[in-house]
């Protein structure tokens, strides 16, 4: 098995993307048919031993699933000191989803405001770390630990 040590990778991120069985098997069905959510736990988990603390992220796509849904992916990530990173959906023209529409605005201030109380109640944090990620995602540096403005 290769080690983090061995790689020189540091740090890793894998993307669940979605918490109810619904929007993982219907928005991924690639993930939910070839890997399944109960091997992506799993795999975060096990990345966490292997990377370290906050050295293992996952994208949640926040806007089609339930915001209750995905405050529950948040809590599962930060009891398990995974860093939640929000990126909320935009539908690109020509995409399947195109057609779908974006959440509005004040759902998606209140959604990272209840996720970053969730985050600072266990002693962690949303993210990305990586300022210039932070482009797409529901983030703000000053909310991450050991970044430089």
């Amino acid at each position: 098995m290769l080690f983090r040590s061995d790689s020189g990778v540091s740090e890793m991120s894998l993307n669940l993307e979605f918490w109810s069985a619904d929007a993982f098997s219907r928005y991924t069905p690639g993930k939910a048919r070839l890997i399944g959510r109960k091997r992506y736990y799993e795999c975060l988990e096990k990345a966490v031993e292997l990377f370290g603390v906050g050295n293992v992220q996952s994208i949640l796509v926040t806007g089609i699933e339930s915001s209750e849904a995905t405050l529950q992916a948040v809590r599962w990530l930060v009891e398990r000191k995974i860093v939640p990173v929000l990126s909320p959906f935009r539908p690109i023209l020509g995409a399947p989803l195109a057609n779908m529409s974006a959440p509005q605005e004040e759902e998606v201030v209140d959604l990272y405001f209840a996720a970053r109380e969730i985050a600072v109640s266990h002693d962690f944090y949303l993210g990305p770390r990586c300022v210039p990620c932070q482009c797409n995602t529901m983030s703000f540096p000053w909310d991450v630990p050991n970044q430089s403005l």
